[in-house]
């Protein structure tokens, strides 16, 4: 009795510390980068200030966990469909890593999300092609279920 109270009690606190984890470090850092980004983007700082990057490119190509929510707020409300296009080939690269997935849970729900709502929803067909490729290619290792 007394092992499945415990075990009981590590499935209901392993989440809870995810999301404190997320809440109190990962959203802050988030915010501020993607304010880095979006200011950038409308010419208030330049992005080497911003992100020590030359090209609103280069701050999509890098393939840094820490970057996903970022990836997310470009697919999901860049105006530029290059943009979004090259975020959802990126982010569905980063969502294929096991560790990512494994270590930032929040991050991984939140991108597939993102892609599927792209694959469903964006105006531009190729933004919509590279998200359901993204999609595929995840489901294909087991992250994400079809429809």
């Amino acid at each position: 009795m007394r092992v499945s109270g415990v075990a009981a009690m590590a499935l209901f606190f392993i989440p809870i510390v995810y999301f404190v984890k997320y809440a109190a470090f990962d959203e802050p850092r988030e915010r501020k980068l993607i304010a880095a980004y979006t200011a950038a983007q409308n010419g208030r700082s330049s992005l080497e200030t911003a992100g020590r990057f030359d090209t609103q490119r280069a701050w999509l190509t890098q393939r840094d966990p820490d970057r996903i929510p970022l990836l997310i707020h470009v697919v999901s409300e860049d105006p530029d469909p290059a943009l979004r296009n090259q975020a959802a080939i990126t982010l569905g690269e980063m969502l294929l890593l096991r560790d990512v997935s494994m270590k930032r849970p929040i991050e991984a729900v939140q991108g597939k999300a993102a892609l599927a709502t792209a694959a469903a929803h964006d105006t531009d067909p190729a933004v919509q092609a590279s998200a359901r490729t993204a999609i595929d290619a995840i489901a294909a290792g087991g992250a994400v279920l079809r429809r």
